[in-house]
């Protein structure tokens, strides 16, 4: 075998070995480097109120940003999202059920704020429609 083989062979069990190396390092350490997952920072509003961009995989912000009725951008209460709490369960069961029976399109218009959650200055309407669909066979 001339020179540039061997050199290539060594080249070789180097890298290898060092490849090794990192693998075996990264096993010993596991997890370790990997940062844990954050969950997302909302910024906050002069009342202490997060307000943002709903990310979805951690808890909402307390106002969250929505385009309202006009196209003007702002931001609504997550809770006025969830809408009002029915008073018993009878309400609830009667209301799931008249919308399941399509009979009824619930459509609400709640405040869209400035980012400091006081100042409305527009509109976001929901509509809640479910369509019960049957299967045919």
């Amino acid at each position: 075998m001339n020179k540039v083989g061997k050199a290539l062979i060594s080249i070789s069990i180097i890298a290898a070995a060092a490849v090794a190396g990192v693998t075996a390092s990264t096993a010993a350490i596991g997890s370790s480097i990997w940062p844990e997952p954050k969950p997302h920072e909302y910024a906050v509003n002069a009342n202490n109120e997060t307000f943002g961009i709903a990310a979805g995989n951690t808890e909402d912000p307390d106002l969250i940003a929505a385009i309202g009725d006009d196209g003007r951008s702002g931001y609504v209460r997550s809770e006025d999202l969830l809408g009002p709490t029915p008073k018993s369960p009878a309400e609830a069961v009667e209301a799931t059920e008249t919308l399941m029976a399509g009979k009824s399109t619930n459509e609400r218009s709640i405040p869209l704020y400035k980012e400091d959650g006081t100042t409305v200055i527009g509109t976001f309407t929901l509509e809640t429609q479910i369509t019960a669909e049957s299967s045919k066979e």
